[in-house]
Protein backbone atom coordinates (compact mmCIF):
# COMPACT_ATOMS: atom_id res chain seq x y z
CA UNK A 1 0.00 0.00 0.00
CA UNK A 2 1.24 3.17 -1.28
CA UNK A 3 0.07 6.21 0.38
CA UNK A 4 0.48 9.58 -1.71
CA UNK A 5 -1.24 12.50 0.17
CA UNK A 6 -2.58 15.58 -1.67
CA UNK A 7 -1.26 18.82 0.71
CA UNK A 8 -1.42 22.60 0.54
CA UNK A 9 -3.24 24.46 3.57
CA UNK A 10 -4.24 26.65 1.73
CA UNK A 11 -7.68 26.01 0.26
CA UNK A 12 -9.10 26.01 -3.48
CA UNK A 13 -5.90 25.11 -4.64
CA UNK A 14 -6.77 22.21 -6.55
CA UNK A 15 -5.91 19.06 -4.11
CA UNK A 16 -9.51 17.28 -5.01
CA UNK A 17 -9.51 17.69 -8.81
CA UNK A 18 -5.87 16.45 -9.11
CA UNK A 19 -6.48 13.35 -6.38
CA UNK A 20 -9.67 12.48 -8.98
CA UNK A 21 -7.59 12.66 -12.26
CA UNK A 22 -4.49 11.09 -10.72
CA UNK A 23 -6.54 8.15 -9.14
CA UNK A 24 -8.33 7.72 -12.32
CA UNK A 25 -4.92 7.86 -14.34
CA UNK A 26 -3.20 5.04 -11.93
CA UNK A 27 -6.50 2.92 -12.40
CA UNK A 28 -5.98 3.43 -16.16
CA UNK A 29 -2.57 2.08 -15.67
CA UNK A 30 -3.64 -1.05 -14.37
CA UNK A 31 -3.09 -0.33 -10.64
CA UNK A 32 -5.89 -0.64 -8.07
CA UNK A 33 -6.52 2.57 -6.10
CA UNK A 34 -8.38 3.57 -3.34
CA UNK A 35 -9.51 7.52 -3.30
CA UNK A 36 -9.71 8.61 0.54
CA UNK A 37 -11.74 12.30 1.43
CA UNK A 38 -10.13 13.52 3.91
CA UNK A 39 -11.43 17.60 4.03
CA UNK A 40 -14.64 18.01 5.42
CA UNK A 41 -15.98 19.94 2.73
CA UNK A 42 -16.29 16.19 0.81
CA UNK A 43 -15.39 17.71 -2.14
CA UNK A 44 -14.16 14.53 -3.57
CA UNK A 45 -17.23 12.35 -2.34
CA UNK A 46 -18.61 15.19 -4.48
CA UNK A 47 -17.06 14.88 -7.33
CA UNK A 48 -17.01 10.93 -7.51
CA UNK A 49 -20.65 10.54 -6.93
CA UNK A 50 -21.79 13.09 -9.04
CA UNK A 51 -26.08 13.21 -8.91
CA UNK A 52 -25.77 10.15 -6.33
CA UNK A 53 -24.41 12.79 -3.52
CA UNK A 54 -27.40 13.78 -2.20
CA UNK A 55 -29.14 10.67 -1.75
CA UNK A 56 -26.24 9.13 -0.59
CA UNK A 57 -26.15 11.92 2.47
CA UNK A 58 -29.89 12.93 2.97
CA UNK A 59 -32.20 12.17 5.75
CA UNK A 60 -29.97 10.98 8.00
CA UNK A 61 -28.88 7.83 5.40
CA UNK A 62 -25.55 7.86 5.28
CA UNK A 63 -22.33 5.76 3.28
CA UNK A 64 -19.69 4.11 4.75
CA UNK A 65 -17.46 6.99 5.52
CA UNK A 66 -14.05 8.14 7.58
CA UNK A 67 -15.59 9.55 10.51
CA UNK A 68 -17.52 6.39 10.77
CA UNK A 69 -14.30 4.22 10.35
CA UNK A 70 -12.67 5.54 12.69
CA UNK A 71 -15.45 6.37 15.45
CA UNK A 72 -14.37 2.99 17.42
CA UNK A 73 -11.19 4.10 17.81
CA UNK A 74 -12.26 7.77 19.19
CA UNK A 75 -15.09 6.65 21.42
CA UNK A 76 -13.13 4.18 23.21
CA UNK A 77 -15.46 0.76 21.45
CA UNK A 78 -13.82 -2.42 21.98
CA UNK A 79 -15.00 -3.29 18.31
CA UNK A 80 -12.25 -2.01 16.69
CA UNK A 81 -11.29 -0.64 13.38
CA UNK A 82 -12.53 -2.19 10.81
CA UNK A 83 -12.63 -1.78 6.83
CA UNK A 84 -15.36 -0.40 5.71
CA UNK A 85 -17.32 -0.80 2.57
CA UNK A 86 -15.95 1.49 -0.06
CA UNK A 87 -17.42 2.57 -3.40
CA UNK A 88 -16.45 1.32 -7.18
CA UNK A 89 -16.37 4.15 -9.32
CA UNK A 90 -15.56 1.94 -12.53
CA UNK A 91 -16.71 -0.84 -14.10
CA UNK A 92 -13.36 -3.21 -13.74
CA UNK A 93 -13.76 -2.74 -9.82
CA UNK A 94 -9.99 -0.28 -9.71
CA UNK A 95 -11.15 3.01 -8.42
CA UNK A 96 -12.71 2.68 -5.16
CA UNK A 97 -13.78 5.69 -2.20
CA UNK A 98 -13.87 5.75 1.14
CA UNK A 99 -16.00 9.16 1.43
CA UNK A 100 -15.58 11.55 3.72
CA UNK A 101 -18.07 12.84 6.49
CA UNK A 102 -18.61 16.94 6.43
CA UNK A 103 -18.04 16.67 10.33
CA UNK A 104 -14.83 15.11 10.42
CA UNK A 105 -13.32 18.35 12.55
CA UNK A 106 -15.47 17.62 15.14
CA UNK A 107 -12.22 14.87 15.89
CA UNK A 108 -10.00 17.10 15.68
CA UNK A 109 -9.49 18.43 18.95
CA UNK A 110 -9.52 15.12 20.98
CA UNK A 111 -6.57 14.26 18.13
CA UNK A 112 -4.58 17.21 19.20
CA UNK A 113 -5.31 16.43 22.60
CA UNK A 114 -4.41 12.49 22.07
CA UNK A 115 -0.68 13.90 19.99
CA UNK A 116 0.45 16.24 22.43
CA UNK A 117 -0.76 14.96 25.92
CA UNK A 118 0.13 11.41 25.28
CA UNK A 119 -0.63 8.58 28.41
CA UNK A 120 0.49 4.86 28.05
CA UNK A 121 -2.73 4.24 30.08
CA UNK A 122 -4.77 6.35 28.30
CA UNK A 123 -7.76 4.92 25.68
CA UNK A 124 -6.94 7.84 23.50
CA UNK A 125 -3.45 6.27 22.75
CA UNK A 126 -5.18 4.47 19.81
CA UNK A 127 -6.28 7.93 18.07
CA UNK A 128 -3.52 8.69 16.19
CA UNK A 129 -3.04 5.82 14.23
CA UNK A 130 -6.59 4.70 13.85
CA UNK A 131 -6.76 6.27 10.03
CA UNK A 132 -3.66 4.53 9.30
CA UNK A 133 -5.10 1.01 10.71
CA UNK A 134 -8.44 2.41 9.00
CA UNK A 135 -6.57 2.87 5.44
CA UNK A 136 -4.57 -0.49 6.02
CA UNK A 137 -7.79 -2.33 6.53
CA UNK A 138 -9.76 -0.95 3.37
CA UNK A 139 -6.65 -1.74 1.21
CA UNK A 140 -6.50 -5.06 2.26
CA UNK A 141 -10.00 -6.01 1.77
CA UNK A 142 -10.07 -4.72 -1.99
CA UNK A 143 -6.49 -5.63 -3.09
CA UNK A 144 -5.55 -1.80 -3.07
CA UNK A 145 -1.80 -0.89 -4.06
CA UNK A 146 -2.18 3.00 -4.60
CA UNK A 147 -4.01 5.06 -2.19
CA UNK A 148 -4.61 8.59 -3.01
CA UNK A 149 -5.80 11.09 0.33
CA UNK A 150 -7.20 14.19 -0.49
CA UNK A 151 -6.56 16.65 2.48
CA UNK A 152 -8.84 20.12 3.22
CA UNK A 153 -6.84 23.10 4.43
CA UNK A 154 -5.42 24.19 7.21
CA UNK A 155 -2.31 22.60 9.75
CA UNK A 156 -4.43 21.52 12.24
CA UNK A 157 -4.12 17.82 13.73
CA UNK A 158 -5.66 15.67 10.93
CA UNK A 159 -3.63 17.17 7.88
CA UNK A 160 -0.35 16.55 10.52
CA UNK A 161 -1.75 12.68 11.07
CA UNK A 162 -2.23 12.30 7.18
CA UNK A 163 1.03 13.41 6.19
CA UNK A 164 2.86 11.54 8.67
CA UNK A 165 1.17 7.90 7.50
CA UNK A 166 1.77 9.09 3.91
CA UNK A 167 4.99 7.62 1.82
CA UNK A 168 4.62 10.19 -0.96
CA UNK A 169 3.08 13.99 -1.32
CA UNK A 170 2.10 16.01 -4.31
CA UNK A 171 1.33 19.92 -3.23
CA UNK A 172 -1.31 21.37 -5.92
CA UNK A 173 -0.83 25.27 -6.17
CA UNK A 174 -2.70 27.62 -7.56
CA UNK A 175 -0.26 30.59 -7.52
CA UNK A 176 -0.81 33.89 -6.87
CA UNK A 177 1.25 36.74 -5.08
CA UNK A 178 0.77 34.98 -1.85
CA UNK A 179 1.90 31.56 -3.15
CA UNK A 180 5.61 32.25 -1.49
CA UNK A 181 4.55 32.85 1.67
CA UNK A 182 2.29 29.80 1.49
CA UNK A 183 5.00 27.78 0.52
CA UNK A 184 7.29 29.15 3.34
CA UNK A 185 4.81 28.17 5.92
CA UNK A 186 4.38 24.31 3.94
CA UNK A 187 7.63 24.00 4.00
CA UNK A 188 8.33 25.03 7.78
CA UNK A 189 5.12 23.09 8.82
CA UNK A 190 6.60 19.89 6.85
CA UNK A 191 9.95 19.81 8.72
CA UNK A 192 8.21 19.67 11.72
CA UNK A 193 5.91 17.50 11.08
CA UNK A 194 8.45 15.01 9.69
CA UNK A 195 10.53 15.45 13.32
CA UNK A 196 7.51 14.70 15.10
CA UNK A 197 6.59 11.84 12.89
CA UNK A 198 9.72 9.76 14.41
CA UNK A 199 8.64 10.59 17.68
CA UNK A 200 4.98 9.38 17.64
CA UNK A 201 6.35 5.96 16.01
CA UNK A 202 8.14 5.03 19.08
CA UNK A 203 5.47 6.82 21.53
CA UNK A 204 2.32 5.15 19.72
CA UNK A 205 4.34 1.65 19.17
CA UNK A 206 2.46 -0.24 22.40
CA UNK A 207 -0.76 1.70 20.85
CA UNK A 208 -3.67 -0.71 19.65
CA UNK A 209 -2.81 0.62 16.58
CA UNK A 210 0.73 1.76 15.90
CA UNK A 211 1.55 4.30 13.20
CA UNK A 212 4.09 3.18 10.35
CA UNK A 213 7.74 3.38 10.80
CA UNK A 214 8.93 2.81 7.53
CA UNK A 215 7.24 5.24 5.19
CA UNK A 216 9.01 7.73 3.63
CA UNK A 217 7.02 11.15 3.54
CA UNK A 218 8.80 11.66 0.18
CA UNK A 219 8.34 15.04 -2.03
CA UNK A 220 7.44 14.13 -4.79
CA UNK A 221 6.89 17.47 -6.59
CA UNK A 222 4.28 20.79 -7.19
CA UNK A 223 1.42 20.58 -9.64
CA UNK A 224 0.78 23.88 -11.65
CA UNK A 225 -2.38 24.67 -13.78
CA UNK A 226 -0.76 26.42 -16.66
CA UNK A 227 -3.16 28.73 -17.34
CA UNK A 228 -2.67 30.28 -13.67
CA UNK A 229 0.71 30.29 -14.22
CA UNK A 230 0.98 34.33 -15.19
CA UNK A 231 3.38 37.21 -14.54
CA UNK A 232 3.26 36.20 -10.63
CA UNK A 233 3.70 32.48 -11.42
CA UNK A 234 6.84 32.94 -13.16
CA UNK A 235 8.49 35.14 -10.53
CA UNK A 236 7.30 32.69 -7.94
CA UNK A 237 8.69 30.03 -10.12
CA UNK A 238 12.68 30.16 -8.59
CA UNK A 239 10.71 29.52 -4.84
CA UNK A 240 9.14 26.33 -5.58
CA UNK A 241 11.50 23.31 -4.78
CA UNK A 242 11.63 19.90 -6.68
CA UNK A 243 9.89 18.95 -9.57
CA UNK A 244 7.66 21.07 -10.87
CA UNK A 245 4.37 19.33 -12.51
CA UNK A 246 2.29 21.78 -15.20
CA UNK A 247 -0.80 21.05 -16.16
CA UNK A 248 -3.37 22.31 -18.53
CA UNK A 249 -6.54 24.55 -17.60
CA UNK A 250 -9.05 22.15 -19.30
CA UNK A 251 -9.06 18.86 -20.59
CA UNK A 252 -6.97 17.82 -23.61
CA UNK A 253 -4.77 15.15 -24.22
CA UNK A 254 -1.83 17.11 -22.41
CA UNK A 255 -3.96 17.20 -19.90
CA UNK A 256 -3.53 13.33 -20.28
CA UNK A 257 -0.01 13.32 -20.43
CA UNK A 258 0.38 15.37 -17.77
CA UNK A 259 -1.54 13.27 -15.07
CA UNK A 260 0.40 10.69 -16.70
CA UNK A 261 4.01 11.98 -15.58
CA UNK A 262 2.55 12.61 -12.19
CA UNK A 263 1.64 9.10 -11.87
CA UNK A 264 4.92 7.97 -12.99
CA UNK A 265 6.36 9.74 -10.28
CA UNK A 266 4.90 9.25 -7.58
CA UNK A 267 4.77 5.46 -8.66
CA UNK A 268 8.90 6.23 -9.05
CA UNK A 269 9.35 4.10 -6.25
CA UNK A 270 7.80 1.22 -6.83
CA UNK A 271 8.60 0.49 -10.46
Amino acid sequence: MNIIVLLNHQYATGKTTATWHLGRKMAEMGKKVLLIDGDPACGLTRMALGDRFEDAYRDGRRIDNIKKGVRAAFKGKSEGVKAIDCLPLDNEHRLYLLPGHENLSEYEPKLREALDDYSPYSMDKDIPGSFYRLFQQCAKAYDIEEVLLDTGGGLGALNQIFFSICDNYLVPLRPSSFTPGTLKTLRKAVRRWKREAQDYRDIFSDSRYPLPRNNAMRFVGDIVRLSEFGVEGEEMRPQLEGPVFPVPHMSSDEWDKAYERIAFAALRDEE
